[in-house]
């Protein structure tokens, strides 16, 4: 069996706020386990799992929205000079 982390720990671990990642979890945007009604954890291996996934992930319409108004591609930052 895997270790399951406490919502606390992974928003240390992924340096979000808890609030953040209350909304992830709310739009199914990262996996977790229910085990009980109002009470979630994070499988560990899935969790890393979907870290990697996201690394590997294009940028998103919002962020190649932002970077043509900013005059960058995405991920880039833009030089001063």
């Amino acid at each position: 069996m895997t270790k399951l982390l406490t919502p606390a720990v992974v928003a240390v671990l992924l340096e979000v706020n808890p609030k953040t990642l209350s909304t992830w979890v709310y739009r199914g945007l990262i996996p977790f386990v229910r085990i009980a009604d109002r009470t979630i954890r994070f499988d560990e291996a899935e969790l890393r799992a979907w870290i990697e996934q996201s690394r590997n992930k294009q940028p998103t319409k919002k962020q190649r929205k932002l970077s043509l108004v900013a005059g960058t591609e995405a991920g880039e930052t833009k030089r001063a000079g």
